[in-house]
């Protein structure tokens, strides 16, 4: 159904490679669809002090292809804090900590030292139309 609506709208449909995928998946999509060969997101068992180092490694340590790194980017304010209140996970402290690694210097760095090349959403919209 995602699928679907992403072609009706021409919207760029991802879709993550996975081995032995069911082929209910593979005839959902069309040509112009972007295949990721990986995902990168931070979870619970990253302690909040190995943030930065989390992301860090994880440029270091990119296959080539395409990923995509989710990011759930916010401040740590009384407003953010409300809105997630009770959802430590995903919440306002994990936002600001997925900010201040994107943002960081270090991060930065290993992007350049890695040759990463970073692409947009409306990058990905061009390959659509």
């Amino acid at each position: 159904m995602y699928a679907k609506v992403a072609h009706e709208y021409k919207l760029p449909f991802l879709a993550v490679r996975i081995p032995n995928a069911p082929v209910q998946l593979l005839s959902a999509l069309s040509e112009k669809d972007i295949v990721l060969d990986s995902v990168v997101i931070a979870n619970p068992t990253v302690h909040a002090n190995e943030w930065r180092d989390f992301y860090v490694n994880a440029v270091k340590n990119l296959k080539p292809g395409l990923t995509e790194i989710i990011v759930h980017l916010g401040h740590d304010d009384a407003e953010l804090q409300a809105v997630t209140v009770d959802h430590p996970d995903y919440g306002s402290g994990w936002r600001q900590r997925d900010y201040d690694a994107v943002t960081s210097s270090e991060f930065k760095k290993a992007l350049e030292e890695n040759h990463i090349i970073l692409v947009k959403w409306k990058d990905l919209k061009k390959i659509v139309n």
